[in-house]
């Protein structure tokens, strides 16, 4: 969310088709993140979102292997120029991260990643 006083990104689960949600737990920064994705497989949950700093936006990953009790530090994935539009998906092998990256005003170019 970029709310003011509550920026950031958030974790919520339901166990009864959403009639109730857990407390929401803040994952990663303490900046606005946006535009997230989840995948779920037998090895954990994984998140990924891209947050604004003073250099442009850039991706972010994190994951849980305890049902979202616990969090891994967020490690940024993208590398240069502003990076938008993250996706995660769950492969036999791990996982994909894609994203959106602009390095100039000119090129923009898909990125693909396996974690």
């Amino acid at each position: 969310t970029g709310a003011p006083k509550n920026e950031g990104l958030y974790y919520l689960q339901s166990n009864d088709n959403g009639n109730n949600w857990t407390h929401p737990k803040k994952i990663g920064l303490n900046t606005a993140a946006f535009h997230g994705d989840i995948a779920v497989d037998d090895k954990g949950i994984s998140i990924v979102w891209d947050a604004v700093g003073k250099t442009g936006s850039a991706i972010y990953f994190s994951s849980s292997q305890d049902d979202g009790q616990n969090w891994t530090e967020a490690k940024r994935l993208s590398l240069n120029g502003s990076a938008s539009f993250p996706r995660v998906i769950s492969t036999k092998t791990g996982k994909l991260v894609l994203w959106s990256e602009q390095k100039t005003k000119l090129l923009k170019q898909l990125v693909i990643r396996s974690i």
